[in-house]
């Protein structure tokens, strides 16, 4: 698992395939040209949220996580001309806070999401 990422549990299908958690990430991206959007995207940091499937692996009971391309949405949580892990650490901490109190604007996409996609959690709480 990924420093600044977590998953909330959920029940649902994104296109026939099953919805098993709900991906919450938190990074720096450097910015630029999306080409596959033909916008220019700043530098900044950014909350991802997405449906994923995640299951244990046969005998080495890895975590295997699936997903569809270019499901989910983003937010820009602020901008930043250069990578400062603290502070993305510091947002995280803010994104599982609110996501748990059930404000802001990371909980606000995350209900986008469980709207867009028709998924709904069976647990509220970051883990």
């Amino acid at each position: 698992m990924r420093e600044n990422t977590f998953y909330l549990p959920a029940t649902g299908t994104d296109q026939g395939k099953p919805i098993t958690h709900i991906k919450v990430n938190v990074y720096y991206s450097k910015g630029g040209i999306n080409y596959f959007t033909a916008t220019t995207e700043p530098r900044a940091i950014w909350c991802g949220i997405s449906p994923v499937n995640r299951e244990k692996s046969g005998a080495t009971g890895l975590a295997v996580e699936s997903f569809m391309l270019f499901s989910g949405l983003k937010c820009k949580l602020e901008e930043a001309k250069r990578l400062n892990r603290k502070r993305v650490a510091a947002l995280f901490e803010q994104t599982k806070t609110e996501i748990a109190s059930k404000t802001g604007l990371v909980y606000a996409t995350l209900q986008q999401v469980l709207v867009k996609y028709d998924i709904a959690l069976t647990e509220e709480a970051p883990a």
